[in-house]
């Protein structure tokens, strides 16, 4: 399946932004990482992020909060995984305004209080943050 969704963004790649009628706020980024639980489709996460980094920071908008898609995946077990990637390849993106009461490493954190993320992902998620965060305040 997650092939087969990588193959059809390549072919059209407005997919990524595609955004559901029937589930109001729910683009395919965010189906794929809700949805799927497992780590074979990790692949397909990184591609669809790399393919439309702003549908990634898009949040949306639910009677209790807004959420944006980084912040479902960092308190998804399953994929949790993937955030030190996503701090290595774009740190940028935890410098966005979009999540004012709980940014991504507060779910993180939180999936890693519950005992559904590791320890080294944690160590090696903060230690991208802080790299970046000290390249930054360099220039």
């Amino acid at each position: 399946m997650c092939a087969h969704v990588r193959t059809e963004i390549g072919a059209c790649p407005v997919l990524v932004e595609t955004v559901s009628t029937d589930m109001p706020g729910w683009s395919l980024p965010k189906a794929l990482y809700e949805k799927t639980h497992c780590e074979l489709a990790h692949p397909t996460v990184r591609s669809l992020i790399a393919a439309n980094l702003s549908t990634f920071l898009w949040g949306r908008s639910n009677t209790r909060k807004q959420e944006s898609c980084i912040c479902a995946l960092a308190r998804n077990g399953a994929h949790c995984v993937l955030m030190p990637w996503v701090a290595a390849e774009f740190p940028s993106v935890f410098d966005n305004p979009v999540y004012p009461e709980r940014p991504p490493h507060c779910q993180l954190f939180g999936v890693y209080i519950d005992k559904r993320c590791g320890a080294l992902t944690v160590r090696q998620f903060y230690k991208h943050t802080s790299e970046a965060s000290a390249r930054r305040t360099r220039w």
